[in-house]
């Protein structure tokens, strides 16, 4: 009980370092939903006459912001981007979808596009995803890749499922060739437009998500419960819906001619605004999606907004490096991510062709029979199973298998690596071979010698130490950069207040003196801290200015 109070003290003191002017709602006229952008920009971006402005604006006092998607908005009442100072931010609980004219509504492609540095980093990887989705690899005749195949990669890439008919459309559109026996392949090019293919990236122009206050979403809920069965706006075609993001984005009211839109766009948009409200806990479908969304930012550019952020909630700051926002922010880009789930693909794939169970597999590559996977026995099951990735790719695959990061992989951890995270990529199409012509796993594996085995160890133990090192660089320059862009802010705030207060400390003639004045963001010219974290400012908004709270046992 003391623990919980001293807790509460604690957050009430926090809450005094934010500022909560001029935060009183804006109200705005209903019937200019029926406005489109075309016909008036005040909803954009406009902090006076505005409702709502685009996401990609949105940003913490002096931060930058992030390039998202155009259709996701933001409503002033919920963020103001004229307010200044640090401030608390909202649970993103309500979101209004909002489409100002249905019958201009027009399907078209992601409207975040995949630019040329992420087409670079496709054909990085271009050559490995072209062999471990080959068709020989399942013992198939055939070259390139076929119809299952293309399947399991469209799962791979975007999450989703597609049926038979929507498999030969998307072949055909990406030049595949028919064969006997309804048999497809298409080549490495074609599996490169695959996955630049608009197809499975649709949106529509014309309809928007906004974030939006408690207050905005309950009166527009009401306004929606008057005019049921009939026009939102009289004379117009506009119709909302009303989303509640902790509900799984699921609808709690819609109008009259409302229509849902795109599966692709409306998951998207709930892993936006997953992510400005700062989850950090996402499925793999989910941290594919996010990803695919903020992948044209930088991951620095990532990383610092969404720490800004959640420094700015009422919510336990936890190290999103140990969570599953993890991805999202470090990985460069989907295809990255893309070789990870293909690599898992490709295993089990092979596992089934061979009449091998997961249990069975791993019993078998486990060397050294203690019920745990180690680093090098995993190098020597994806060999076997004719991966053949890279030192680089097997430690990254280990560490992302390895979800309570103890060093190994147990069972459960490998079952869910290839079996649960990609039940959904069509296995039941991958059909064994004869039981004369399958591998067996125990035979070559106990064949290995131990020598090679201790080399292939040292090797690879030298990678996972290079990585180790390479990540714990990236962290140092993220965090360097991080600190440099929270000097640049007060060193902007330094120049606003000594224009309008002047220099700090100040002379004074009458009576003769130095002032130091302790009432700003940040001390006095010339005064240090003993502790640099001893001290802290708070804005008193009744007095207009800010207090300097200092720690005991440190000293100005």
């Amino acid at each position: 009980e003391q623990e919980q109070e001293q807790e509460i003290e604690i957050e009430k003191y926090a809450d005094l370092a934010y500022s909560r002017d001029n935060e009183q709602p804006t109200p705005w006229l209903f019937s200019k939903l029926s406005n489109t952008e075309e016909d008036n920009t005040e909803w954009g971006c406009d902090e006076k006459k505005g409702m709502f402005y685009e996401a990609t604006k949105f940003r913490l006092y002096k931060r930058q912001p992030l390039t998202l998607p155009p259709h996701v908005l933001i409503s002033h009442n919920y963020f103001n981007r004229a307010w200044s100072g640090a401030r608390r931010i909202k649970n993103v609980v309500m979101v209004l979808e909002w489409i100002p004219n249905v019958n201009k509504l027009k399907s078209c492609p992601d409207m975040v596009a995949i630019d040329e540095r992420l087409i670079k980093i496709l054909d990085e990887h271009l050559e490995n995803l072209f062999s471990l989705f080959e068709q020989k690899r399942i013992g198939s005749n055939y070259n390139g890749l076929g119809l299952h195949q293309v399947r399991q990669l469209i799962f791979a890439a975007f999450g989703v499922t597609p049926s038979e008919e929507e498999l030969i459309g998307s072949i055909a559109n990406v030049g595949g060739i028919l064969k006997d026996n309804n048999n497809y392949e298409i080549s490495k090019e074609g599996l490169r437009s695959l996955l630049l293919n608009s197809k499975h990236r649709m949106s529509e122009k014309g309809r928007y998500f906004v974030a939006l206050s408690l207050a905005e979403a309950e009166t527009i809920r009401r306004i929606m419960h008057l005019r049921l069965e009939k026009s939102l706006i009289e004379g117009s075609f506009t119709a909302c819906a009303l989303r509640c993001l902790p509900s799984d984005f699921d609808i709690f009211d819609s109008s009259f001619g409302f229509q849902e839109p795109e599966q692709y766009q409306r998951d998207c948009t709930e892993q936006i605004f997953s992510f400005l409200d700062c989850k950090t806990y996402y499925d793999g479908y989910q941290s594919n999606l996010l990803l695919k969304t903020l992948q044209l930012n930088e991951q620095f550019e990532r990383q610092s907004f969404f720490s800004s952020v959640i420094s700015c909630r009422r919510r336990l700051v936890q190290s999103w490096r140990e969570t599953p926002i993890s991805e999202p922010l470090l990985f460069r880009s989907e295809f990255d991510l893309l070789i990870r789930v293909s690599q898992a693909i490709a295993i089990r794939n092979t596992l089934i062709l061979n009449g091998i169970t997961i249990e069975s597999a791993f019993s078998d590559f486990d060397i050294s029979q203690d019920g745990l996977l180690q680093l090098e026995e995993l190098w020597f099951a994806m060999n076997w199973l004719g991966i053949e990735p890279t030192e680089s790719e097997v430690v990254e695959f280990f560490e992302a298998a390895d979800a309570d990061r103890d060093g190994v992989i147990n069972l459960r951890e490998f079952k869910d690596t290839i079996k649960y995270k990609i039940e959904n990529a069509g296995f039941k199409h991958i059909k064994p071979i004869k039981r004369d012509k399958r591998r067996i796993i125990s035979n070559e594996i106990k064949l290995i010698p131990v020598e090679h085995i201790q080399e292939i160890k040292t090797k690879l133990n030298s990678v996972k130490g290079r990585i180790k090192k390479q990540r714990q660089d990236e962290k140092d320059i993220s965090e360097i950069k991080i600190a440099e862009e929270d000097e640049r802010i007060l060193d902007e705030m330094d120049i606003e207040s000594e224009a309008s207060l002047g220099p700090n400390p100040r002379f004074e003639s009458n009576p003769v003196g130095v002032v130091f004045d302790f009432s700003r963001h940040r001390l006095p010219k010339g005064v240090v801290a003993s502790s640099p974290k001893g001290f802290e400012f708070f804005p008193d908004s009744s007095k207009g200015k800010n207090f300097i709270h200092i720690e005991s046992q440190t000293y100005l």
